[in-house]
């Protein structure tokens, strides 16, 4: 039996809701939307009920990539896109939309735990609809899942219930670092496998043209008074977190040329680059030139020699005296437009030099010393990091609960204990991602394999400087990675001890 695909009364009743939904959404109209969220809604679990769970997955994961989340402050706040009371819907409890005290949930994560169910009741009843075709990561990853998903719940009842934290601020800490395994779970679940790896990209790639070109219109579009500094109120045209997309998709275009995958993927990186390149300028984000480069860097590093990489030496080596000279004479030009991406690296380096980047090291350590405090076990969630060294005060209550770093933030409020528990998912990854890699010779596992492991460094990196560990986008782009990875590493033969293939009914 060939794997199925969604029939077409599962069509209809997806392409229905989602007429209905954009209908609610552009007249903005509360009343219209709830007199139509019993079609939509039920069109959407009836179209998830009848088709495989990675179609539901995909649809979920564009969702949560391009929809705008109002908790991630859109363009700072001065700017909303057109459909931004279906993203506000979709992504705040129904506490706040409804007024309901019992809506402690999103209709996002109400979703997922739906899949959940669904997934667990066709896996007890031996339905085929996601067995066909379907290779299962190795159990060693699900069980580092496992640990990632128990060791966030010891978290909360270690600093709430143990050490008198307070339960709501934990929820917040909580929110979203449990979605990581539960979402790897449902990947694991309705994936199949290298056959995936495209329609994967293709989402995460549309998703990342999609705000690069909102980053650009916003820009162009929404002139602000300048500041006593002259500069721009608005920090962001979208969201810090889009860093992760325009990263992970610079690599969708960029690998496919390194492993020289046909004429196409140079014309589709010449067609795609100039707007990423350019929403990521517009965006003003630092860190995803961090990101880029350091992905890349280590990318290059692990990966074997070829004519390409020869060619990037040979052109690095020449054009490294030029690029010095560049940085030397616009090391002390911090004026100068000209010396703006000095100007950048010289804030990364040298933190007393950019304001941001001296409240970073200031909060690095207060959290530093707060683990210090509680090296082993941590202080659990629900409680805060230390003051040592006061910060400037912001409207933001969730400012020492939820720091900008959240990999220091994992160590204070969870110790090596934690910080352990947590992270070995992420190493997890990156191992079956390189296993696969060294043991398949087509270009499309190759490139899916090293497209996990720079998830897991872009991951990492936004983690450590940009609050990246709080993000749907974050979350998406690693249980992806994650369930992929493991999948490639059983059918390329790497770890003989996964579950193996179902096979075909």
């Amino acid at each position: 039996m060939a794997d199925r695909g969604p029939p077409g009364d599962a069509k209809g009743a997806f392409i229905a809701s989602c007429v209905l939904v954009a209908l609610a959404g552009a007249i903005e109209s509360g009343p219209l939307a709830w007199a139509l969220s019993p079609f939509f809604v039920s069109g959407f679990l009836y179209a998830a009920i009848r088709s495989p769970l990675r179609y539901s997955l995909y649809v979920l994961m564009f969702w949560a990539y391009v929809l705008q989340n109002p908790n991630d402050g859109m363009a700072s706040g001065f700017w909303d896109t057109p459909l931004h009371l279906v993203g506000t819907v979709f992504f705040l409890h129904l506490k706040n939309t409804t007024g309901l005290s019992i809506g402690v949930l999103s209709p996002i994560e109400l979703f997922i735990f739906f899949l959940l169910g669904l997934s667990y009741f066709r896996e007890a009843s031996n339905s085929p609809i996601d067995r066909i075709g379907r290779t299962r990561a190795p159990r060693e990853l699900m069980r580092l899942a496992h640990l990632s998903l128990l060791t966030s719940f010891w978290m909360l009842i270690w600093g709430v219930f143990f050490r008198g934290g307070t339960f709501n601020m934990a929820l917040w800490q909580l929110d979203r670092v449990v979605y990581l395994p539960i979402l790897t779970f449902l990947f694991d679940a309705g994936l199949r496998d290298s056959r995936d790896f495209v329609p994967l990209a293709k989402i995460l790639l549309i998703s990342g043209l999609y705000r690069a070109g909102l980053c650009v219109y916003v820009r162009q579009a929404v002139v602000l008074p300048l500041n006593e500094w002259g500069e721009s109120p608005m920090e962001t045209a979208t969201t810090h977190h889009d860093s992760m997309l325009f990263a992970a998709a610079t690599l969708i275009l960029l690998l496919p040329i390194v492993e020289r995958m046909g004429k196409g993927a140079g014309r589709r990186a010449i067609l795609c680059l100039p707007l990423l390149l350019w929403g990521m300028v517009a965006n003003d984000r630092r860190m995803v030139w961090v990101l880029i480069v350091m992905v890349l860097f280590t990318l290059y590093l692990i990966t074997p020699p070829n004519p390409i990489k020869r060619r990037i030496r040979n052109g690095a080596l020449a054009l490294a005296p030029f690029v010095a000279a560049y940085i030397a004479a616009g090391w002390n030009a911090t004026t100068n437009k000209l010396f703006k991406p000095v100007a950048t690296i010289r804030s990364v380096v040298e933190p007393s030099t950019d304001g941001s980047s001296l409240w970073r090291e200031i909060e690095n350590y207060d959290i530093l010393f707060t683990f210090r405090m509680h090296p082993i076990l941590g202080h659990g969630y629900g409680h805060p990091f230390w003051e040592v060294i006061p910060l400037p005060a912001v409207a933001y209550p969730l400012e020492l609960y939820c720091p900008h770093n959240a990999i220091f933030g994992i160590w204070a409020f969870g110790g090596v204990v934690g910080y352990t528990g947590l992270v070995l998912l992420w190493a997890g990854c990156a191992y079956f991602a390189m296993l696969g890699y060294r043991h398949t010779k087509k270009p499309i596992e190759r490139v899916g394999a090293v497209i996990c492991l720079g998830s897991v460094l872009i991951y990492l990196l936004q983690s450590y400087g940009d609050m990246g560990l709080g993000s749907w986008a974050g979350v998406f782009l690693m249980s992806t990675s994650i369930a992929s990875a493991g999948k490639l590493a059983v059918t390329t033969g790497a770890w003989p001890g996964g579950r193996g293939k179902a096979k075909a009914a």
